[in-house]
């Protein structure tokens, strides 16, 4: 029968064995699951209260660093929360099991592991809706930025939208849907809903051509394929900056998806695992592989 330690025989002792010695799987668990749900809403919070009210976008060429001091400070944030809930289930003072080198190795490791699923640390900024957006991975070119789209264009952005989603919002429809509309078409010809699931979004927009060209005569655009609600939101935008540009704010032109669900938004519970016995028996094995091929 294990017998547990009082809190001021596990202050007074200072051991770390003797720390995680007495960790059940019930406080692990509740750690867990409070650092997996503090980690996507840090993001939603920085995300719809700091860059949407300073007005920063994912276009924006320092947009991949204030990605990520959101990813840092959320996996910091998540790190401390695992750590204090831990400490609180096991009646113990919050913090006592704070260690400065285990959070900063959690952070890098959440750092690591959004940007290996992300592949882009931009991609928890708001989208501006007159600029690719933060989900705008690969584009379809254009010789010229007023270019009609051709069939095999709209069939292009059509394969972008179905692997990568709305460029703006990240929504993401399946073949399915396709289907769906098709039906609905057929048999319910008074509800207009287009064929494609993705409009061809001109970047930057045709309205707004004369501006870009005047700056840059050789200037190009491309093709990115988007949803119908941002696309609806775009045209909005555009009429609002070519008839009121005194209205016009770049703020309101933003568009906020931290509510869309990524895999990369999965938070793993570092500060349980590198403190695994799992983990480490894991890691020593491969280290023995490694130096049996060298």
């Amino acid at each position: 029968m294990r017998v547990h330690l009082t809190a001021n025989e596990l202050i007074s002792k200072c051991s770390t064995s003797d720390y995680f010695s007495q960790i059940t799987t019930r406080e692990n668990l509740y750690a867990a699951v409070s650092g997996m749900l503090t980690f996507p809403a840090m993001l939603g919070i920085f995300h719809h209260t700091l860059w949407k009210t300073l007005g920063v976008a994912s276009h924006l060429k320092l947009s991949p660093l204030y990605g990520l001091i959101s990813v840092c400070a959320s996996g910091f944030v998540s790190c401390a929360v695992t750590t204090s809930v831990r400490d609180f289930c096991m009646g113990l003072p919050i913090f006592m099991s704070y260690s400065r080198s285990d959070i900063i190795i959690c952070t890098t490791l959440s750092v690591i592991h959004f940007a290996i699923f992300s592949r882009r640390l931009k991609m928890v900024l708001p989208s501006h809706v007159l600029h690719p957006g933060a989900y705008a991975r690969k584009t379809v070119p254009l010789d010229e930025i007023t270019s009609r789209v051709t069939e095999s264009q709209k069939r292009s952005v059509q394969k972008l939208g179905y692997k990568y989603g709305c460029h703006t919002c990240g929504v993401k429809y399946s073949r399915l849907n396709k289907v769906k509309r098709y039906i609905v078409r057929k048999w319910f010809p008074l509800q207009r809903k287009p064929n494609s699931l993705y409009y061809a979004d001109h970047s930057p927009p045709v309205a707004l051509a004369p501006v870009y060209l005047k700056r840059n005569k050789n200037a190009k655009g491309s093709l990115l394929p988007q949803c119908q609600s941002c696309s609806y939101f775009q045209a909005t935008r555009v009429r609002l900056l070519l008839q009121n540009p005194d209205k016009y704010k770049n703020k309101d032109s933003l568009v906020t998806h931290s509510l869309r669900f990524k895999l990369c938004k999965i938070w793993l519970p570092w500060p349980i695992l590198i403190n695994s016995d799992v983990l480490l028996s894991y890691l020593h094995t491969v280290v023995e592989m490694v130096l049996k091929i060298f």
